[in-house]
């Protein structure tokens, strides 16, 4: 893994969160054509993918999500910041550090039984000025496939990255350990799975392992955003 990079900073925040989320495998994608071939047949056996014409749509999926999926919902989605004013007057606002125990308790041992993938990404074209180098830690491959097409994702950005760079860090994961020996064991689910999202189910203090993600929004941690309950969640970085 240390050959991937020789950005001391990004491998202790990737071996800090490989013990957290207690994966089997640990990948760093590099971005490769080869790479994306190989991560999208694995999801066409898996039966997340299906290939479409050679001759209509070449190199061309389709995946199917549950009817029931939503990206989100209102009440579960909290800005973040120090201060509750600087969330907006028509937004919800949790603490923090309230908010990330409340995300790392979820996200603790979530990946027993999967691969973790490590997706270095560039959000603009590789070394530009206004451009954004991110980390994002998955389990899913169809996440890891996808950012190569909205991104540029894989070597160049580590290399943009360089030996001491901060860049934006990321977690996602798909739910509970597949492990049925975990102490929680989140749904299983075919395809891109289901997001639950009762509103009258699971207080944010009560969310089971399904769907947990952080991102920071800004490194002056000022624009923040989180989203908990049902089985999905998202919050500010804890690192």
């Amino acid at each position: 893994m240390a050959g991937k990079t020789s950005n001391q900073k990004l491998l202790d925040w990737v071996e800090e969160w490989r013990q957290i989320l207690q994966p089997d495998d640990v990948y760093w994608c590099d971005g490769s054509a080869e790479e994306y071939d190989r991560l999208c047949q694995e999801l066409v056996d898996a039966g997340t993918f299906e290939r479409l014409s050679e001759a209509k749509r070449p190199n061309s999926y389709l995946a199917r999500s549950d009817p029931g999926d939503v990206a989100r919902v209102e009440d579960r989605t909290f800005i973040c910041p120090s201060r509750e004013e600087d969330a907006g007057p028509t937004n919800n606002w949790r603490d923090p550090n309230e908010m990330r125990d409340v995300l790392n308790r979820l996200f603790k041992g979530s990946m027993r039984g999967r691969t973790l993938y490590v997706v270095p990404f560039s959000m603009g074209p590789l070394g530009s000025h206004i451009a954004h180098v991110g980390v994002q830690l998955t389990d899913s491959a169809y996440v890891a496939a996808s950012m190569r097409i909205m991104t540029r994702m894989g070597k160049g950005a580590l290399d943009v990255l360089g030996d001491d760079s901060d860049c934006l860090p990321g977690r996602g994961t798909d739910g509970g350990p597949s492990d049925p020996t975990g102490a929680h064991a989140g749904p299983r689910r075919r395809g891109l799975g289901r997001r639950s999202h009762d509103p009258r189910a699971h207080p944010l203090e009560d969310a089971v392992p399904g769907r947990a993600g952080a991102f920071d929004r800004g490194r002056d941690g000022r624009a923040r955003r989180a989203q908990a309950g049902g089985d999905h969640a998202r919050s500010p970085a804890a690192g």
